[in-house]
């Protein structure tokens, strides 16, 4: 498995920078894509997993070992002993002081990942230049902790939520999350709907947004203003499609989703695209008068 072909790498070079280059070679994946498939399959990043790793080796060889803590810093690629006493307080919850002496510390062994996953089926789509419209950020760390970890930017962009249910195509309930230029620090984050290249009538979603069904009115020149703002993307090419359940609260399962889509599309034979960005449509539906949703992970493959 390419993750674990990863997880391998890091392990013997652990206490040394990382060389990219070389993860390359083995996996034959750019960049980009080894930091996106490591963190789609795993609880980290790969620089959160590195640290992880190498702050619990470190508490091992503290409390088993004579060294002296700044030299274990060091060894553990630490460029001074004041950078990894700040980290392995921040770890541990206590010092590597109090780590020598009480010889209790925090560790998190090397990752294994479990070979019984099993593969979940997925259909191949095409897009062909498919418009998309909406507004994004750049969100920090790993994907799928987004909705804990920016609830606040998602709770203040309700009144543009509703806004984007407007000018969505007619009959369309969806939402979708588009996602791409992944690295250590993050991710740029898009949420949108799908819409058609015809003028909007903003006259017309000023009257609609009266209605019942949606928590925001808006004035026409608001709209227009809105719009104006909006960012486009076009999405073109091949992508495997993998498909959840219905559940209530669907994103809560997004971290177990994700990682049996990228198990499975391994398993499938198919290469994710170096390019194009990531997509999860959210899917609205009602039953027996229940609001419910399922989630489509569209990943893009060569």
């Amino acid at each position: 498995m390419i993750t674990q072909q990863i997880i391998d790498y890091i392990e013997k070079n652990l206490f040394y920078p990382i060389e990219y280059d070389k993860i390359e070679k083995i996996v034959y994946y750019g960049k980009y894509n080894i930091m996106r498939i490591f963190s789609a399959s795993t609880k980290y990043t790969i620089g959160e997993y590195i640290r992880v790793r190498r702050l619990s080796e470190a508490g091992k060889l503290i409390s088993g070992t004579d060294k002296t803590i700044t030299d274990i810093a060091m060894e553990c690629g630490y460029s001074s002993s004041a950078s990894f006493a700040k980290a392995f307080k921040q770890f541990n919850g206590f010092s590597a002081v109090e780590c020598r002496t009480n010889k209790k510390y925090k560790y998190i062994p090397a990752l294994k990942l479990c070979p019984d996953i099993h593969p979940i089926n997925c259909e191949v789509v095409c897009f062909d230049r498919t418009c998309f419209i909406g507004y994004g950020k750049r969100f920090k760390g790993k994907a799928e902790n987004r909705m804990t970890q920016d609830e606040a930017f998602i709770v203040s962009t309700r009144r543009m939520q509703d806004a984007l249910r407007l000018f969505r195509n007619q009959n369309d309930f969806n939402y979708w999350e588009i996602m791409e230029n992944f690295d250590e620090t993050g991710y740029d984050y898009f949420c949108m709907v799908e819409r058609e290249t015809s003028p909007l009538d903003f006259s017309a979603l000023a009257e609609r947004s009266k209605e019942k069904d949606f928590d925001f009115s808006f004035a026409e020149a608001e709209l227009k203003e809105l719009a104006s703002t909006l960012d486009k993307k076009r999405i073109i090419g091949k992508y495997a499609k993998f498909t959840d359940e219905y559940r209530n609260f669907p994103m809560q399962g997004l971290d177990g989703f994700t990682q049996k889509a990228y198990f499975s599309l391994e398993k499938h034979n198919y290469k994710r695209d170096e390019i194009r960005p990531e997509l999860l449509c959210i899917h609205w539906t009602k039953r027996d008068r229940i609001s419910e949703r399922h989630l489509e992970l569209f990943i893009p493959i060569k």
